[in-house]
């Protein structure tokens, strides 16, 4: 298994942890194998069909289709005859401020941007997200690699709002197919499903104030658990 440095090809995911990679005509080279990387990657499929495999285990990747790989899983992109288009975005938390978005759609986004690479947990390796709109997701992309590969003055902020604005595409199609009942991958109905229980409401809390102390105490009374009893099921629940 290989650790691959995308820093080192993107100025911009070195100096300010977000980059963008069109791959047209995707053909996966016979001698890449699982790799790993220190950062989030999205990986969306423009149009055709893919084999996505996450520390072993297979997920298909339909068109429309948004991975959200975690930091520092093994993962591999596997394609069969068909064209298959694909727009990889890299993003590190560390170094990309999360952009402050509209209340009714950040709390749908949270479960899906692990902040930090110590949030990773089995619940979290990687979240299968369909995108509906497609023109528009991928005029988002195109605008933002076209930005970061002209470096216009400004660059910079025009980066942080297009991704702002990808941001808001993703968080409505996730409370979109929550509200409407609508069909969805096991991973996503699963995130979204668990959204009302109170060991993903604790995780959720801790993931978005990592600057935080919480006392077991605070949150057994918060929750209406006993100490013991939050200790083994959250430990079940994240792995």
């Amino acid at each position: 298994m290989d650790h691959l440095d995308i820093r080192q090809r993107f100025p911009t995911l070195r100096d300010q942890g977000l980059a963008v990679e069109f791959f047209s005509d995707y053909r996966r080279p016979p001698a890449l194998s699982p790799h790993t990387h220190a950062h989030l990657e999205l990986c969306w499929v423009r149009q055709g069909r893919a084999l996505s495999v996450i520390d072993g285990k297979e997920f298909i990747l339909e068109p429309g289709t948004l991975s959200i790989i975690n930091y520092g899983q093994s993962h591999d992109i596997r394609n069969g005859p068909e064209r298959l288009d694909l727009v990889n975005v890299y993003l590190d938390a560390g170094l990309f401020p999360f952009p402050v978005l509209p209340e009714g759609i950040a709390e749908w986004l949270i479960p899906v941007f692990p902040l930090h690479p110590a949030f990773v947990h089995a619940r979290n390796r990687i979240l299968l997200v369909p995108l509906g709109d497609l023109t528009t997701v991928g005029t988002l992309l195109e605008l933002l690699h076209a930005e970061q590969e002209g470096r216009r003055t400004g660059f910079e902020s025009a980066m942080v709002w297009l991704f702002s604005q990808f941001l808001l595409a993703c968080g409505r199609s996730i409370r979109d197919l929550a509200e409407s009942g609508g069909e969805a991958n096991d991973l996503a109905r699963q995130a979204i499903s668990q959204l009302s229980n109170p060991l993903e409401k604790i995780r959720l809390q801790i993931d978005r104030h990592p600057e935080r102390s919480f006392s077991l105490a605070e949150l057994s009374e918060r929750y209406g658990l006993s100490p013991a009893h939050l200790c083994r099921s959250f430990k079940r629940h994240t792995g």
